[in-house]
């Protein structure tokens, strides 16, 4: 991937300086999202899901970004870049970490849905989030940990917080 040209690294800075302002004082800002994924599978049996995650996104100084997760499928980047992870079931996805319109974006674009989380924070005390997951192909296909895909005719999240902290240095 080409390195980002310098207007184009200046605008990701401002973008995430106003999203997260980096104060000498820290070395970085940790913002935590928990939430439910509810799935409603459809084949091959129909069956509820509620499952609990917890996701950790740390900013550092330089805009490098982490996420890890309640499912150690952890990732590491820097805002404007992209790249590919792989989750807990061995499923490669392909990641990228961006601002638009403010908000701190996150998508993982997996073979069968993409999920999508929105950051929105003051930098310092208060942050909300959404997330949302769009189907491919009219349906959520998941593969479980035997490579065996399971349908999904719903998919969605409740009960989602968000919570800020600084990090010393």
């Amino acid at each position: 991937m080409p390195a980002c040209s310098k207007v184009l690294c200046a605008r990701i800075l401002l973008a995430a300086l106003a999203i997260v302002p980096v104060a000498e004082a820290r070395a970085a800002t940790r913002i935590t999202v928990t939430f439910d994924d509810v799935l409603k599978q459809a084949s091959p049996v129909n069956r509820d899901y509620r499952i609990q995650n917890t996701r950790k996104y740390t900013l550092e100084k330089n805009i490098n970004m982490s996420t890890t997760s309640s499912f150690n499928h952890d990732t590491s980047g820097g805002l404007g870049k992209s790249g590919t992870g792989t989750d807990v079931n061995g499923v490669t996805y392909a990641w990228t970490f961006r601002i638009v319109n403010g908000a701190l974006v996150i998508v993982n674009d997996y073979p069968g849905f993409v999920s999508i989380t929105r950051i929105r924070t003051n930098g310092k005390t208060s942050c909300s989030v959404t997330r949302d997951y769009n189907s491919k192909h009219g349906e959520f296909v998941i593969s479980n940990a035997n490579h065996q895909n399971r349908t999904y005719s719903d998919f969605h999240t409740e009960n989602l917080t968000c919570a800020i902290e600084q990090i010393p240095d």
